[in-house]
């Protein structure tokens, strides 16, 4: 017979989330055809839950409403990125390794540049997802990649697209694309 431990997942151990170019949706790799990745903890893992807890304690003790800015989101968005993130290999747009170290301050820098957005968006949707956790054996089949999902108006003419990504269940922000082919739907 079937325990409630068949049903957990293995949260705890970091999983592997391909990067992907954000010109064109495709893995990063490098000149060895390596794909570039990010070992990225589920925001249910110890670290991630201890993390939000020590956020949350420290806002219920300021009790100042005005103490909460937009930087300090930011700020602790990042700081959550950076301890949720295991390790990496980095590569630029034309596949040459960028030799930096993977340590939480590193992370820090990376995830804080705003040229770099792009990146901490997919880890923060990848780390998120109960689906890119492992069940037992890594899980480099799941993606974090948008999806498309076509749908046929009434009419029966035109086709709407609506592209989504897998929202991120924290605290955190994932974004939505949707983009009609056709206004008449």
């Amino acid at each position: 017979m079937a325990s409630l431990e068949d049903l957990e997942l293995e949260v705890d151990k970091p999983s592997r989330m391909v990067i992907l170019n954000p010109r064109d949706n495709m893995p990063m790799k490098d000149k060895d055809g390596k794909e570039a990745y990010v070992d990225v903890y589920s925001s249910d893992s110890d670290i991630g839950r201890k993390f939000t807890r020590e956020i949350t304690t420290a806002r219920l003790r300021t009790r100042n409403p005005n103490a909460l800015t937009g930087d300090k989101l930011e700020g602790e968005k990042v700081d959550l990125l950076a301890a949720l993130t295991a390790g990496w290999h980095l590569v630029n747009f034309v596949g040459d390794p960028i030799d930096m170290e993977c340590t939480r301050e590193n992370a820090r820098k990376l995830y804080s540049n705003n040229k770099m957005q792009w990146l901490a968006d997919q880890v923060d949707s990848f780390a998120g997802t109960r689906a890119s956790t492992t069940t037992g054996r890594p899980n480099s089949s799941i993606s974090h990649r948008p999806r498309d999902r076509l749908r046929i108006c009434p009419a029966g003419r035109e086709i709407m697209r609506k592209r989504f990504s897998p929202r991120p269940r924290s605290f955190l922000i994932s974004s939505t694309i949707s983009t009609a082919i056709s206004t008449k739907c």
